[in-house]
């Protein structure tokens, strides 16, 4: 122990002990002299305080608390043989105050708006007391920006889907614990970006980096909603080498994977508010809006997108609407001519030209297919 420890009772009313009684103890309150213990009974014997950090430590087994510290103020008054001075009054400093509305606000932003665990929060709370403690607040960087970069990178390292965008710009306001409706200060992307380059680069924070398999693996929506065989091949499928952000490709890998199952349950907050078509008694299918709010790390097109690059690696056929068959079993009788009549074209350039067509390669494209397809 350092040596500028002292014991709770040495510290006196300097500090605000009352919080350890509601932590959990990692040995279940089982060891002798235990802090949290003690605590219940209002007994602070057994802690000892580093007076430096504002931190408290287990006599016993040595589990580490953060303390409340408090300024002492003195009250005054006057006579006619001047000032007197009596009693004191405790008061908290007007960091620890900010420091207090800063981890409230990071709870808010982590459990009300972004919808994380409580795990998830937990980290956020460590990341923003070491960004506190690294000085990253100095030179007028305000505490929202912290807290943005806190829930963020926990978020990620919990293999959440997120964008530091999205986190700012969802970060407005809060409730307070008395019910109190608070707005915060805009942050600037570029100033919280450059915050984070900075905690990355000096260690104090990780670099993020999860896998799309990760990802899918840890949204809570697809775990209570999917079978565990659409897991499966959605994860598989985002390791097909398809290239990309890895929350697009988790979120295309879904949607592929889902194919046409009705999986959104009727009452469901992503059911969409319209009149029931046939068969939807039973749920909806995947839609773009939907997975996108599933996976917000990415966008709707983006996702369109992953979705058409991993069928073209796979080669994937998907099953024909009824439109398609129709169109197959009754075709048009203009339409297979002027099939016909281009087929003759193409074979007439093809062998004239030796493949060297005057044509644009998405023409040629068009054209090949329907070679090919005659072919079968």
């Amino acid at each position: 122990m350092a040596s500028n420890d002292d014991t709770a009772n040495q510290m006196g009313a300097t500090a605000d002990f009352s919080s350890i009684s509601s932590v959990l103890c990692p040995a279940f309150e089982q060891p002798p002299g235990c802090a949290v213990s003690l605590a219940k009974q209002q007994n602070f014997d057994s802690l000892s305080v580093d007076s430096m950090t504002g931190r408290a430590y287990c006599g016993s087994c040595g589990v580490e608390f953060v303390v409340d510290r408090y300024q002492v103020s003195h009250e005054q008054k006057k006579s006619d043989d001047g000032i007197e001075t009596y009693g004191s009054v405790l008061s908290k400093s007007g960091k620890q105050r900010n420091r207090e509305q800063s981890f409230d606000r990071l709870g808010y932003l982590c459990i009300s708006k972004l919808d994380l665990s409580q795990s998830v929060l937990a980290q956020a709370t460590r990341y923003l007391y070491d960004m506190m403690e690294g000085g990253a607040a100095k030179g007028g960087r305000g505490f929202p920006q912290l807290e943005v970069v806190a829930a963020y990178v926990a978020g990620r390292m919990h293999n959440q889907s997120l964008t530091l965008e999205h986190v700012v710009n969802i970060h407005r306001d809060w409730i307070t614990e008395e019910g109190e409706f608070k707005s915060i200060k805009a942050a600037s992307m570029k100033s919280v970006n450059r915050l984070l380059q900075n905690m990355t680069r000096e260690n104090i924070l990780p670099y993020p980096r999860p896998s799309a398999d990760d990802i899918i693996g840890s949204n809570s929506w697809c775990l209570a909603n999917l079978d565990e065989v659409i897991i499966q091949n959605a994860k598989e499928l985002s390791n097909c080498g398809v290239q990309g952000s890895p929350d697009s490709i988790a979120a295309a890998s879904v949607m592929v994977a889902a194919k046409n199952k009705r999986v959104v349950k009727p009452g469901d907050d992503l059911s969409r508010p319209r009149t029931q078509m046939a068969g939807e008694e039973d749920g909806q299918r995947l839609t773009l809006e939907v997975i996108a709010k599933l996976f917000p790390g990415t966008t709707a097109r983006t996702v369109r997108r992953r979705m058409k690059e991993i069928r073209d690696v796979l080669e994937l056929r998907l099953p024909l609407t009824r439109e398609q068959v129709e169109v197959l079993e009754n075709p048009d009788p203009r339409k297979v001519r002027v099939r016909n009549t281009v087929e003759e074209v193409f074979s007439q350039l093809d062998s004239e030209l030796e493949g060297k067509i005057p044509l644009t390669s998405k023409d040629v494209a068009i054209l090949r297919k329907l070679k090919d397809s005659n072919k079968r």
